[in-house]
């Protein structure tokens, strides 16, 4: 408690800015132990978040998973250029804010996750989804993981589920490696081992969570629609086999859909 009161007084500190030059280094070396110790100013932990703690009955945290924004595929008679969307997908961009919203069919949302940009990569199918979202409710797109970090981000959201009591977490990520998040965030259900078909832009994931007596939770899934054209999953699995970041290479698998012609290509076997 004394610790915490005192990173609590060095934060209020080093918000003035005549405080700080007055302490000077003392204020620099109490705010680093602070920070290495797990608090920061005004008692922040590292990354912005309060130490997990026990599941409270009554809380409610929902993640989203969606399908960033459309592309033709490569092999296409005029393929889409990399991390940049058809016109089709930037106006998906644009539903996505009518649909997430009061009045809307699913609820706004909280957070935002994308994946990591690569180095010299300055666009994202994922934020051309989430960019008219973030625009209209003020919100700040985490791309803290990259595409191959699906099962540390499906950790750090179970980790945070007490800390995002009625919340809404919206993801946008790559469909080769959807089932793999889905099943890492604990989802067994049908909704979640199926594949991906790769036509497929239109289909949400929705997973809630309800805090239960003894900190365990139950997770209730299913699957729903952006309701922003036809979706007809007979494409197949093309775009996933051999991905570097398709589902087996997390230790997951997806059953192939049956729409699917039989000469579609069988999804990867897990590496576990």
């Amino acid at each position: 408690d004394d610790e915490a009161s005192l990173c609590g007084r060095v934060g209020a500190a080093m918000r003035t800015r005549r405080a700080v030059a007055g302490l000077g280094v003392a204020v620099a070396a109490i705010a680093l132990a602070c920070f290495l110790a797990g608090g920061g100013p005004g008692g922040l932990r590292r990354g912005g978040a309060a130490p997990p703690g026990a599941a409270v009955v009554g809380c409610d945290v929902n993640v989203i998973i969606a399908r960033h924004c459309d592309k033709h595929p490569p092999w296409d008679k005029h393929p889409t250029p990399q991390e940049l969307c058809t016109f089709h997908g930037l106006l998906r961009g644009e539903n996505m804010a009518r649909i997430f919203a009061e009045g809307g069919r699913f609820p706004v949302p909280n957070k935002l996750y994308a994946r990591r940009m690569p180095q010299d990569v300055y666009s994202s199918r994922d934020l051309y989804l989430l960019w008219p979202l973030a625009q209209r409710y003020g919100l700040l797109v985490n791309t803290t993981f990259a595409a191959h970090h699906v099962l540390e981000l499906a950790s750090a959201l179970l980790g945070q589920r007490s800390q995002l009591c009625g919340q809404t977490v919206l993801i946008s990520w790559d469909h080769c490696a959807i089932p793999a998040l889905a099943q890492a965030l604990g989802c067994g259900d049908e909704a979640c081992t199926v594949c991906w078909d790769d036509s497929d832009y239109d289909r949400l994931l929705l997973l809630r969570y309800s805090a239960l007596h003894g900190g365990s939770w139950k997770l209730d899934v299913r699957a729903d629609n952006e309701g922003f054209g036809d979706v007809k999953p007979n494409s197949g699995y093309r775009e996933c086999i051999g991905n570097p970041v398709e589902n087996g290479k997390f230790g997951y698998t997806c059953k192939r859909l049956e729409s699917w012609p039989r000469e579609v290509g069988l999804p990867a076997t897990p590496k576990r």
